[in-house]
């Protein structure tokens, strides 16, 4: 069953099947960005097939992708021009068999459905049934630090980078639990901390689970990311950019001293200059 495409495998014409974020990452990683590995179920396979014919392709994919695994839409509705669904779809973090990446699978794909989607579908004068779902599995970090940034400013300035950074993994900042460092980057490298954010909860991985934690006082008020780091992390965008061809807002996350780029997708409420 040909219904499992690795991200270096996907081409554009199999964007339609694996929905905007996978078709996105494979470009990207292809292009040598440091994406993390994985592969998309598409949506073909998902709604023409039933588990029982599809769950044991997951099984021998998922025997050369190191665990654990996130569980990741990949839809054609998100991320496209004018419609982002931010946190509509649902994300499944932690997995560590095939079974539970399985039940992931058809969790991700029924959030296709749900109430809040739907009203957000509606309010573009769409209808949720007109959009297709893939579900995208990768690798998951277990960062020491992550967060998003904009290629370019709210303002639409080209000198200047917006990063927001906290601990570990970047699920309070996308939830909104904390307050972010904000830290801005200009073309010629000069690094401003604008804001040390309270960063009072620090979510990571502990044996496949994640778990939140307070952090301390001293970590609040310390940046999560150095000058090298809010500068790798400008450059990556900046050239996310350049690729392609409009400006970015990219989830980036950092394991081991290495940055990883985790998505990217188009800013499409930017007055650019």
């Amino acid at each position: 069953m040909r219904g499992i495409l690795w991200l270096q495998e996907i081409i554009p014409a199999a964007y339609d099947s694996v929905g905007h974020k996978a078709a996105y990452l494979g470009r990207l990683l292809k292009g040598d960005y440091p994406v993390p590995p994985g592969f998309v179920l598409t949506h073909e396979l998902l709604r023409q097939h039933r588990r029982c014919d599809w769950e044991h392709d997951l099984s021998e994919a998922l025997e050369r992708l190191p665990g654990p695994w996130i569980a990741r839409s990949s839809s054609s509705a998100e991320d496209s021009q004018g419609m982002a669904f931010p946190g509509l779809f649902k994300t499944i973090l932690g997995l560590s068999s095939v079974t539970s990446v399985a039940d992931a699978v058809e969790e991700v794909v029924s959030s296709l459905t749900s109430d809040a989607v739907e009203a957000y579908a509606l309010h573009h004068r769409r209808q949720s049934q007109e959009f297709r779902m893939a579900v995208l599995i990768q690798h998951m970090l277990n960062p020491q630090s992550s967060g998003v940034a904009f290629s370019r400013h709210p303002t639409g300035s080209r000198e200047m980078v917006a990063i927001e950074a906290t601990y570990g993994l970047g699920a309070p900042l996308v939830d909104g639990r904390i307050t972010p460092d904000l830290v801005l980057v200009d073309e010629s490298g000069r690094t401003d901390f604008v804001r040390i954010g309270s960063k009072r909860i620090r979510a990571s991985l502990v044996n496949t689970h994640v778990q939140y934690d307070e952090a301390t006082e001293d970590d609040r008020r310390r940046p999560a990311i150095t000058i090298r780091d809010a500068r790798s992390i400008a450059c990556m965008a900046r050239h996310l950019e350049a690729t392609l061809g409009e400006p970015q807002d990219i989830e980036w996350a950092i394991e081991n001293h290495r940055l990883y780029l985790l998505q990217s997708r188009p800013i499409t409420t930017l007055a650019v200059k």
